[in-house]
């Protein structure tokens, strides 16, 4: 009779195990780097589109976190919206128009603004540049073992790295 023999079958399971617990780990930290190099990236875009908004309108564009789209909060984590801003609060008002709202990427990581002058939002002028708001965007996968960071100038100029110098 042809076939595989118990003690063979189980040698091939042993091995498949193995590969199975080397494997796993290395595919997890492949995903949130992948979780952390969208995010960032979605970021960065968002960065770009306030300043060409702000360009090409001739008025402030503002980057806030929001939840839905229509209200700034608090938390970058739950995604965040470009608006033309006239008031320049930082805030979305009744004459204000909505350009774009970013989704959150899935996963478990946190997005921080921490910035010169200390606002929950970025805010672009006509002429490219930040409202006087350099700072950093850094984002921290869940266990804060992956970051990523996004340096904006005074001139709206945006460059990446992964983060060394921040912690989580």
């Amino acid at each position: 009779m042809k076939g595989f023999t118990l003690i063979e079958m189980l040698i091939v399971i042993a091995v498949v195990g193995i590969l199975c617990l080397i494997g796993i780990p290395s595919f997890k930290r492949l995903t949130e780097t992948i979780q952390a190099d969208l995010a960032i990236s979605q970021l960065a875009r968002a960065i770009q589109l306030t300043r060409s908004e702000a360009i090409k309108t001739g008025s402030i564009a503002t980057l806030c976190p929001s939840s839905d789209g229509f209200r700034c909060k608090i938390n970058w984590s739950n995604g965040y919206m470009v608006f033309i801003d006239r008031a320049a609060n930082g805030q979305v008002d009744s004459d204000d128009q909505i350009i774009h709202y970013f989704k959150p990427i899935k996963g478990k990581g946190t997005i921080t603004w921490k910035n010169f002058r200390q606002l929950d939002y970025l805010q672009m002028i006509p002429l490219g540049n930040t409202n006087t708001q350099n700072g950093t965007f850094l984002y921290c996968s869940a266990d804060k073992k992956i970051t990523r960071a996004l340096v904006i100038s005074l001139s709206g100029r945006v460059r990446m790295h992964d983060d060394t110098k921040h912690s989580c």
